[in-house]
């Protein structure tokens, strides 16, 4: 009551300009080397979603942002990941490393068996590609938990002579 069509309108439009604020302030070519900084553009990314959604965090190998595209969306509690999607993204931009975000929402950042079955079948999928998968990284809320990190530590895939080193990785999960 006493809300018009205008002011409802409005309203409606908070959580997108919410997100786009929250991403607004960030460098092109943002450096992702510590698993804080994605943590936190992950929740940004998140910010007023209403369904889940799979955001893919395409990176050089000097940890910088090429770009971040949404992999799919599905509904208010499931998403399916857009494999073909992913891949061709990956080879077109020359894409060193991933870091993968999808969200529950209303729910906990806790990862369910299926986040972690799928996490690892797709870092052995990237790493026959010859691409790292940093992190899987479930955002609820204003939270955010790391799937392989809290699975392996640091005892991870590296492609031998890869462009990722065990020391920009020590980096990334030390801070």
């Amino acid at each position: 009551d006493g809300i018009g069509e205008i002011s409802a309108q409005q309203i409606k439009l908070l959580p997108a300009m919410l997100r786009a604020y929250g991403l607004s302030g960030r460098e092109k070519r943002e450096k992702f080397d510590t698993l804080r900084a994605a943590g936190e553009f992950g929740i940004a990314l998140f910010r007023g979603k209403t369904s889940e959604c799979v955001y893919a965090l395409l990176l050089d190998n000097s940890m910088r942002k090429i770009d971040c595209i949404k992999v799919s969306e599905g509904s208010l509690n499931s998403v399916t990941l857009d494999m073909r999607l992913l891949y061709k993204e990956i080879l077109n931009r020359n894409v060193s490393a991933v870091i993968l975000y999808h969200n529950h929402y209303g729910g906990l950042s806790i990862p369910s068996g299926a986040d972690i079955s799928t996490t690892h079948q797709l870092e052995q999928e990237l790493y026959k590609i010859g691409t790292v998968l940093i992190e899987h990284i479930v955002v609820a809320d204003n939270n955010f938990s790391p799937i392989l990190s809290m699975q392996k530590g640091k005892l991870r895939y590296f492609t031998p002579g890869g462009s990722i080193s065990p020391r920009t990785m020590d980096k990334f999960y030390d801070e």
